[in-house]
């Protein structure tokens, strides 16, 4: 999983509680690591912040989606901005979930784990 929060102690927090949940969290603090992170390793699940510097968490699940079509993961955007404008965006931008911030932390270990996809087998 990759975690992108330009947010220190958000990012660490996270960090911190899905590694406890037994996920693998990679973490990001800015849209172009996270875009250099990507070229190393695809992970399951990308949950983004909305507001990054630089980019957007939505224009970077564009960009995700647009680099590795298929092979793109499963996107979650984390955001305090909860607008019908958002959540437009976001699905247009192929986004499967859009997580309301402060959030809780069982549901959002709840929602991650749905989002995860079984391997793909030739």
């Amino acid at each position: 999983m990759l975690v992108v929060e330009d947010d220190p102690r958000a990012l660490r927090l996270m960090t911190v509680v899905l590694g406890h949940a037994g996920y693998r969290v990679q973490a990001a603090g800015t849209p172009a690591v996270a875009r250099a992170m990507l070229e190393d390793e695809v992970p399951d699940v990308v949950a983004t912040d909305l507001y990054l510097p630089g980019m957007s968490g939505i224009d970077l699940c564009l960009w995700i989606r647009g680099q590795l079509g298929e092979r793109a993961p499963a996107m979650m955007l984390l955001t305090a901005m909860d607008t019908a404008e958002t959540r437009r965006s976001a699905a247009a931008a192929g986004i499967d979930d859009v997580m309301t911030k402060p959030f809780d932390i069982g549901e959002l270990k709840q929602r991650l784990g749905r989002l995860i996809r079984p391997p793909q087998t030739d």
